[in-house]
């Protein structure tokens, strides 16, 4: 899927970095085994630290763990983690669930077409 079909889908670091302040909410898109499975969130940038060897660039993030919000999971996840070519980090719910959509259609019908090609 292209990331020209639904505006507002953030594939880069630079562009996450660029989008995002300290204190702003986002969505991700999630996969299992390469299909589009939810989207995660609303999840709020609580800042950017180093980690690994490698120095990658993580994300500190905070969301609300129960319907009450009195629970809230922090959680750090990688930049380039969120914005693969996989997943896809968004501003708001709305593009975010355009986004999930378009995606799993475009998975499963890929699906189906490889499994109609074997038999």
């Amino acid at each position: 899927m292209s990331t020209a079909q639904v505006a507002g889908v953030i594939h880069s670091t630079e562009e996450f970095l660029a989008a995002l302040r300290v204190g702003d909410t986002f969505y991700w898109m999630s996969t299992r085994n390469f299909r589009p499975y939810a989207v995660e969130g609303p999840w709020t940038f609580l800042g950017t630290i180093k980690l690994g060897k490698n120095e990658s660039l993580n994300v500190k993030c905070s969301c609300k763990g129960s319907p009450s919000g009195r629970l809230v999971k922090i959680e750090h996840f990688c930049v380039g983690d969120l914005v693969n070519e996989h997943h896809g980090v968004f501003v708001n719910y709305e593009e975010a669930f355009a986004y999930f959509r378009e995606a799993r259609r475009a998975y499963d019908a890929e699906y189906v077409a490889e499994n109609r090609k074997k038999g």
